[in-house]
């Protein structure tokens, strides 16, 4: 997701979050800080690289397991150093919307609610995201998702590679 997408699914995902989670800024392993963020725009413009979504315990402290989002990037290659999306042969690496937890780690409550937060936050993202990618073979790509002005950047640029975390990936012509 480009930045006008990651606006797209904070704006979707806000609203039905709010009450019951924040986000953080920074991975979810090294959050910066207390401050806890309603949307995911407003994390990402103290941390704009990663931030993690945490349910929020009684106390205002985070609990739980984290839902971590890592932003798409533009790079010289698909492990390559960092370049601007308009640098020729760019490749636009794949962020990320994951989450790891063991649910007997938790307790019942934190389970169901975590649960829930899952479910929400994976229903805005498939409400601003299509799955149209493919491996330059034509097998489509599964649980991969992307943004329309992602999309656009791709469809405009043809020749430029799409990067999922190393595997190359393609819109699908058909979309």
């Amino acid at each position: 997701m480009l930045h006008a997408d990651v606006d797209a699914f904070s704006d979707a995902v806000t609203p039905l979050i709010d009450g019951i989670t924040g986000w953080r800024a920074g991975s979810a392993m090294r959050e910066l800080g207390d401050l806890i963020h309603m949307s995911l725009s407003d994390a990402l413009h103290q941390e704009p690289l990663q931030a993690s979504l945490r349910l929020i315990g009684q106390d205002a402290a985070a609990i739980g397991p984290a839902i971590q989002y890592v932003g798409t990037g533009f790079a010289e290659s698909a492990f390559g150093l960092h370049v601007q999306a308009d640098a020729p042969n760019a490749v636009m690496r794949s962020g990320r919307l994951a989450f790891q937890w063991v649910p007997a780690n938790e307790t019942d409550a934190i389970q169901v609610r975590f649960r829930e937060l899952a479910r929400l936050v994976w229903e805005a993202l498939h409400a601003v995201t299509t799955s149209v990618l493919v491996t330059p073979a034509g097998t489509p790509v599964r649980n991969v998702r992307i943004g329309s002005v992602a999309k656009q950047w791709a469809l405009k640029h043809p020749g430029q590679l799409l990067s999922d975390w190393g595997r190359p990936v393609q819109v699908d012509s058909r979309s």
